[in-house]
């Protein structure tokens, strides 16, 4: 009976039981394209269109935006779209916000996106990140 139990447990630990956050790939999924302030070096091809990913939750006080646009001449885009982490109204509840990009032509070229967290207030509230992305 406990090999049984563990079976099963192992099963559905294995079948990714755990829910994925609407509009994003779901356990197993090919991420490509999809990038993250982490990942602070992105190499992408010609014509590859590509997102970067960031948690933000207005309610509690974040405010993102693209702060330097990349090189038009080698990646274009920059505008977003955010996905709420539920589907029903949730007062408080976040989300991600995705940047769209699209690699034109080969070459190199930054972003910086800024978190102003709850208007910036004081100094310490404001965080940037910027991200190199090779097109080739």
């Amino acid at each position: 009976m406990r090999r049984f139990v563990a079976v099963v447990a192992l099963v559905l630990l294995a079948s990714g039981c755990s829910e994925a956050r609407p509009g994003s790939p779901s356990a197993g999924e090919e991420r490509r394209g999809e990038f993250t302030i982490e990942d602070t070096d992105i190499r992408v091809a010609p014509g590859e269109s590509f997102t970067i990913a960031v948690e933000d939750n207005a309610s509690v006080g974040d405010d993102w935006s693209l702060s330097a646009k990349p090189d038009e001449g080698v990646v274009t885009g920059g505008g977003d779209h955010y996905v709420a982490d539920s589907t029903e109204n949730v007062d408080g509840g976040g989300g991600t916000r995705y940047f769209e990009f699209e690699a034109r032509s080969a070459g190199t070229t930054s972003v910086e996106l800024r978190n102003c967290y709850r208007g910036c207030a004081d100094p310490e509230d404001e965080h940037t990140y910027e991200i190199a992305i090779e097109v080739g």
